[in-house]
């Protein structure tokens, strides 16, 4: 029950995957937060991190992110062949808990025309670097085993439960699943931010919601990954959830006009159609809205506290 809770809370604040497509290509922009301790009272009696992650603010763009720009070709190509990238742009910066990234580029060469019919190939979207992306000293992909790996692994070498004068029971799950503590280690090793593979999956097979009134079709789906421990400790007549997680999600929405045929990893319409009206998008965009619901969940959980202190006290 506590984890499905997490895993709600943090599925509406996922960030966003957005495409616009245009006559001069596809225009993307990425934006993404690792977080961590992410608080769910009533059912979770405190959250934590699992360590820190340096602080920094980073802008690359031009010719400082000329080595950016070669990985994410290579990684696109991998995918679609002909897809180019340009206009590279990447900001990532960190508080010292949160790390948040913004990913920007042009992709061409994914789009031909034959007699009135225009295809458009979107099988580079699920594209991931094969390597990690450094600025100076720090590590922007390869964010959660560089900075939060050693803790993880320290922390996974805990028996899954302990007796005493406070039982301990201990759990990890990986996406919603639960797995063995001498498993984490393995599993969390090369975890990339900048890993999309998952939206490979064909598009007729994402979510699909129509809307015969706005003559469009949308297809959804999700991406990232979500690590979590869970400590429960069982007192005489009270039991106490702890959680550590770290937990990067990525929504991204296709919306295609009803008419436009999806089959796998295309899109084919008439080719007079007007390509500004597509957009890959979420309705969700995690950074004030995330802040504002853990303010508020923060609070509730701290009244929720107080009233657990007063009824004590009256007995």
């Amino acid at each position: 029950m506590i984890l499905v809770a997490v895993d709600a809370f943090v599925a509406n604040a996922a960030a966003e995957y957005q495409v616009t497509l245009t006559n001069e290509g596809a225009r993307v922009k990425i934006s993404g937060d690792l977080l961590q301790g992410v608080p769910f009272p009533p059912l979770v009696n405190r959250s934590f991190t699992f360590a820190s992650i340096p602080v920094f603010n980073v802008h690359m763009t031009g010719t400082n992110a000329s080595s950016l720009s070669d990985s994410l070709n290579v990684a696109l190509r991998n995918k679609s062949p002909s897809a180019a990238a340009s206009e590279v742009s990447l900001d990532a910066n960190s508080n010292g808990t949160r790390y948040q990234y913004v990913l920007s580029f042009l992709v061409q060469g994914i789009s031909s025309t034959h007699s009135d019919v225009k295809s458009i190939d979107l099988s580079w979207r699920s594209f991931s670097f094969l390597e990690d992306v450094k600025s100076g000293n720090y590590t922007l992909n390869l964010v959660l085993p560089t900075y939060l790996g050693q803790r993880i692994a320290q922390i996974s070498q805990f028996p899954q439960s302990s007796q005493g004068p406070l039982p301990h029971t201990r759990r990890w799950y990986w996406n919603e699943q639960l797995v063995d503590n001498e498993q984490v280690t393995a599993i969390t090793a090369n975890v990339e931010l900048f890993n999309f593979t998952s939206l490979s999956e064909p598009l007729e097979k994402w979510t699909t919601t129509r809307d015969p009134a706005a003559q469009f079709v949308r297809y959804e789906a999700v991406t990232g990954f979500n690590l979590t421990y869970h400590d429960q400790v069982t007192e005489v007549d009270e039991i106490a959830n702890f959680i550590s997680n770290a937990i990067h999600k990525v929504r991204a929405d296709v919306e295609v006009p009803w008419s436009t045929t999806v089959k796998g990893d295309t899109l084919t319409l008439e080719s007079g159609f007007p390509w500004s009206i597509f957009v890959m998008t979420t309705a969700i965009v995690a950074g004030l809205g995330l802040l504002a619901s853990t303010v508020l969940l923060e609070r509730r959980f701290q009244r929720a506290q107080k009233d657990t202190k007063a009824k004590k006290s009256r007995r």
